[in-house]
């Protein structure tokens, strides 16, 4: 396996196109823009001038989606994902069980990881907003609609994705390194950290079945109570349309 980062950092080649970490910042640039409009129009009676405003939010909230999907499958082969394990069931104690149902997944590196959840939790938002769209646009008529079907699929692909990467963030990995004891700490830290602004995303944006709604929220209380980071809690407030 590669040595990451590579000789270009975890940017890649600043400045250039194709450097993974630009192309995801310039492709998740729109998203509080797109999430601000939809909040607001979404609430709006129905008029000509809002059904337009509307189907242009719609517009443009595909074309993001699209991007965003296109840089995953631009990722070379070192940053994809493995499974390192596989649990069976779904957990009894879920406030404080540290894996889902499913595989866990393994990253070559944490920051990896991070970049692809914060895409993951990009998309999530992007495909509920593509949703409520259709929703509005269509009065609600929209189930059979490929278009909203996909939709509804990609988000939770997102949302399951992101749940098995996240035992990873907690410190499980299968890799035997020579880090003290210290080194571990931090880079569980770091990982931690990485998952608040993706799992608040999660919890404030994706519906999903009630048992993993409960464990995803354990997942964030233990971000908290755990690590101390109480912008967990916080950025969660306000999401959703």
């Amino acid at each position: 396996m590669d040595d990451l980062p590579s000789e270009g950092g975890w940017a890649g080649d600043e400045g250039k196109p194709g450097a993974p970490f630009f192309d995801l910042a310039r492709a998740m640039m729109p998203l509080p823009t797109l999430l601000a409009e939809g909040k607001k129009l979404l609430r709006q009676t129905r008029t000509s001038e809002t059904h337009s405003a509307i189907q242009d939010l719609l517009e443009r909230t595909l074309n993001m989606e699209a991007e965003l999907k296109d840089w995953d499958a631009s990722l070379p082969p070192v940053w994809q994902k493995r499974t390192i394990a596989y649990v069976q069931d779904v957990p009894t104690d879920l406030m404080n069980a540290e894996a889902w149902v499913g595989p866990i997944h393994e990253y070559s590196d944490i920051h990896v990881s991070s970049m692809i959840n914060h895409q993951r939790a990009s998309r999530i938002c992007c495909n509920c907003l593509i949703m409520k769209c259709l929703e509005w646009l269509s009065r609600g008529e929209c189930e059979q609609d490929p278009q909203y079907q996909r939709a509804r699929y990609d988000r939770l692909q997102m949302l399951d994705d992101l749940c098995y990467s996240i035992p990873f963030h907690f410190g499980w990995s299968t890799r035997s390194d020579a880090q003290t004891q210290r080194e571990r700490l931090m880079t569980k830290n770091l990982g931690v950290h990485g998952l608040i602004w993706p799992t608040s995303i999660a919890v404030g944006y994706a519906e999903m079945p009630p048992q993993q709604g409960i464990w995803l929220r354990g997942r964030l209380r233990a971000i908290v109570k755990t690590h101390g980071f109480q912008q967990a809690m916080l950025m969660q407030q306000g999401m959703g349309f």
